[in-house]
């Protein structure tokens, strides 16, 4: 339906340009994790990226705050959870990928 669409003219394609996530971002959510969790963190990370289906090379941005909900929800004690919350969206907004 789309491509016949297309065809018509009736629809235009948009290309929308895709920010990543930069290495920097995801050190430093590795680093605030590792404070709440522990050592498992980079793997919680690595896990979530793929469940979502991505990598840490190439994962998209607009994306981030779905992450940083997931990695969260891993965080049994409140405060530690909290803390981390508020560390990454300082991080997310410093960085601009809340516009994306």
């Amino acid at each position: 339906v789309i491509t016949y669409l297309l065809k018509l003219g009736l629809i235009d394609r948009v290309e929308k340009s895709v920010v990543p996530v930069d290495k920097v971002f995801f050190r430093s959510m590795l680093d605030e994790l590792a404070l709440a969790i522990g050592p498992i963190a980079s793997v919680l990370i690595e896990d979530e990226v793929q469940d979502l289906g991505y990598d840490v090379s190439s994962f998209p941005s607009y994306l981030v705050t779905e992450l940083v909900d997931r990695l969260a929800a891993e965080i049994r004690r409140e405060e530690k959870k909290a803390i981390f919350i508020k560390n990454m969206v300082n991080m997310i907004r410093a960085k601009g990928y809340a516009k994306a």
